[in-house]
């Protein structure tokens, strides 16, 4: 049995600090898997009312983007591509942690699960980066 956590950045209030307090307390919890979204406005819901009427939604018409992982959204404190490179950088420290990409429990004993694993964490993080989405190739 693996013990995954989910987190949500971006918010309207967030600013580097608090993004980076989000991503250090994942990488303090003995998770096996850790998922961090971005806030994401979703058509129909209070929040993207609220984004909308305080301008913080960078993209309010491709709801192909609208996944989670891809940024949307802007703070109060940080532009959209701050917030997209925060998210990359600080999730190459969460998911290169030796802590983290080593738990057995979570791959198996089979180092050919920990290599998936690392390029897929890889590939996704590149992808992060540049604000792309990604389609996760590894299985837990």
């Amino acid at each position: 049995m693996a013990v995954a956590g989910g987190f949500i950045v971006g918010n309207p209030d967030d600013d580097a600090d608090s993004v980076r307090d989000v991503f250090r307390s994942a990488r303090s919890l003995e998770l096996d898997h850790a998922i961090m979204w971005c806030l994401t406005p979703y058509p129909g819901t209070e929040i993207r009312d609220d984004l909308l009427a305080e301008g913080l939604i960078a993209n309010p018409d491709d709801y192909r983007q609208y996944n989670g992982f891809i940024c949307n959204v802007r703070t109060r404190h940080l532009t959209q591509p701050q917030l997209v490179r925060l998210i990359a950088s600080e999730g190459v420290k969460l998911y290169f942690h030796p802590r983290f990409a080593l738990r057995k429990r979570a791959w198996g004993q089979n180092a050919r699960s920990i290599v998936t694993y690392l390029q897929c964490s890889t590939e996704y993080l590149t992808r992060a980066y540049r604000n792309r989405l990604y389609a996760s190739r590894h299985r837990m």
